[in-house]
């Protein structure tokens, strides 16, 4: 297999001859500039040179294979795809110039979670019962659910105003709006059913989960042209405005601070110039 330089178009058929093409045409990088890996599937960069011999011997043998080039492909637009990572973040970089919400791109990150345990007062007090029910074994829906109550508590909303949990089906006729979550031990599977009822009758049940249920619920206000709950602005504006992405221009000022800080996470703080997330 051919050794490629991810600097420019030149190919060999040894390692060795690799770096030294490196270290002789672009030795300016390890003075300036990040070093790319020579291992095409590796996207490490490091600095100085001393740093890419220790890199290479500590995470590559000297019989490896220079490997499948590796792309990162931006998770905002889906089209941009880099060859490493400097380029990639960089990229990402200017997507947060622009105020365009960017995902962190770093797999099982939880800065969303430490943001709720760190959270103090009432709120506090109301989230870290539910926060501290989570573990790993419980299903990707279980937590999402749990996530979802803490949100709701960390606008400074009260979570029974869009969740109704009960025993079995009752009187609907005074709920406006509202996600109605049916417990029975009996069941297999708890909740057993999770229904929207919208101006006091059931248009849709058997949900599954709360968190599908207020999916299901956005689409619903869209196709209705209905009005969000007064007592749950922050929350539908989060579920609007950051999760979805619509109408993002303009926040409600608890929404536009979680945002904020949802910004300061170590992986995506990096890449935000400094002031361009701060409410004016």
């Amino acid at each position: 297999m051919n050794w490629k330089c991810k600097l420019c178009n030149f190919t060999t058929t040894k390692r060795l001859d690799l770096l030294k093409h490196i270290r002789l045409i672009h030795g300016h990088f390890g003075r300036v500039h990040s070093i790319p890996c020579l291992h095409a599937d590796c996207p490490c960069t490091v600095k100085p040179w001393g740093a890419l011999r220790t890199h290479l011997s500590r995470h590559h043998s000297q019989s490896s294979q220079p490997g499948n080039i590796l792309s990162f492909t931006c998770i905002v637009c889906n089209s941009c795809s880099f060859d490493n990572e400097r380029q990639f973040f960089e990229h990402l970089g200017g997507h947060l110039k622009k105020f365009e919400t960017v995902p962190c791109v770093f797999e099982d990150c939880d800065y969303l979670l430490q943001l709720m345990r760190a959270k103090g007062g009432a709120a506090g007090s109301k989230m870290r019962p539910l926060l501290d029910t989570l573990n790993d074994t419980q299903s990707i829906e279980k937590k999402r659910d749990v996530v979802i109550c803490c949100l709701i508590s960390y606008l400074g909303e009260r979570q029974e105003d869009l969740f109704h949990d009960c025993q079995e089906c009752e009187d609907y006729t005074d709920n406006m709006m509202k996600v109605i979550v049916i417990h029975n031990i009996m069941a297999e599977e708890d909740p057993s059913d999770v229904s929207i009822v919208i101006e006091g009758n059931q248009v849709m049940e058997g949900c599954g989960s709360r968190t599908k249920a207020c999916v299901l619920l956005m689409g619903l206000i869209y196709a209705l042209n209905l009005e969000y709950p007064k007592e749950l602005k922050n929350t539908f504006d989060t579920f609007q405005k950051l999760f979805l992405e619509l109408d993002g221009a303009k926040l409600l000022s608890k929404v536009h601070g979680l945002k904020n800080k949802l910004m300061q996470c170590t992986h995506i703080s990096p890449l935000v110039p400094r002031g361009s997330f701060v409410q004016t």
